[in-house]
Formats: structure tokens, C-alpha cells, sequence
């Protein structure tokens, strides 16, 4: 690979990778009220995410599907801040490439799957006591 596309490639993913350490530090918390329907949704989108980094040519966005994603499901607000400047600029990349598809399919699917992340986890909610009367 020549230097320049290998510095892009750097500066293009390696937020990624690091808010994806951070992703995983707040995640443990969660993983300690295992629940393997959150797990299985996180893996897919980590999945597709780690797809499109390794040049699958599957639809959606890696950034976007996993920065969307998170933002729905992690409350840190620092965090957010952070996906969510992170998700503008990619969109911001994406709008100037013509590539229009992948981000839509990203954060169309990042949506998805974060109410979904949600949704698993309100059983756990109602049942513990904190959400009822």
C-alpha cells in the first residue's frame, strides 16, 4: 500500500478502533447483566462494522452502522459527543464521495439495531421493579 492511502486509511479508521475501545469499556457494565439477545446484536453490528474495514462490498457503512448504533445505546454523553462528531464527519466524507447508499444503509441499520438493543433490555427493566408502579 503507498504511504498516502495508508495515512488515510489511519486517520479514516483509526477514531474508529479507538472509540471502539471505548465502546467496549462501557459495554462491560452492561455484559455483566448478561443478556444474550444485547450480545448477539452487538456482534452482528461489530460484525458488519469489522466487514467493510476487512473490503467486503456488503451495503452498509461500517462507521455508520456502528457509530449509530452506539449512540443509541451507550449514555455516557462524552461517548455520544464523540460518535456523533465522528458519524457527521463520515457522513461528511460519504456525501463528498457519491456514496450516498452505504451511509444510508449504515444509520438506516444502526437505528434498527439500537431500538432493538433496546427493546431486549426492557424486560430486564420491568422486571427488576424499576419500571413499574
Amino acid at each position: 500500500m503507498e504511504p498516502s492511502k495508508a495515512l488515510f486509511s489511519l486517520m479514516y479508521s483509526g477514531p474508529l478502533f479507538i472509540l471502539g475501545a471505548f465502546w467496549l469499556f462501557f459495554r462491560t457494565e452492561e455484559y455483566r447483566r448478561f443478556q444474550i439477545l444485547r450480545v448477539l446484536i452487538d456482534v452482528a453490528v461489530f460484525s458488519i462494522a469489522i466487514a467493510r474495514f476487512f473490503g467486503s462490498s456488503i451495503p452498509p457503512s461500517g462507521h455508520a452502522i456502528l457509530l449509530t448504533h452506539t449512540l443509541i445505546t451507550v449514555s455516557n454523553r462524552y461517548y455520544r459527543l464523540a460518535a456523533l462528531t465522528m458519524l457527521i464527519v463520515t457522513a461528511g466524507l460519504k456525501i463528498s464521495w457519491h456514496d450516498f447508499s452505504s451511509l444510508g444503509y449504515g444509520v438506516v441499520l444502526g437505528m434498527i439495531s439500537g431500538a432493538a438493543w433496546v427493546w431486549a433490555g426492557r424486560d430486564q427493566v420491568l422486571q427488576s421493579g424499576e419500571g413499574g408502579l
